[in-house]
């Protein structure tokens, strides 16, 4: 478990994407929050 207790939940999910132009790649590592996203669909448009 490498994420911190206070977000760390059954239900979460993660994905890594790699992308690579020539010599350069990048590695990016995502991790989908409920609470940040209920938070957000919650909120009332500005």
């Amino acid at each position: 478990a490498w994420l911190p207790d206070a977000v760390a939940a059954r239900g979460l999910w993660a994905r890594r994407s790699r992308f690579s132009r020539g010599a350069l790649s990048v590695l990016v590592a995502e991790v989908f929050l409920p609470a940040l996203c209920n938070t957000i669909h919650d909120k009332d448009p500005v």
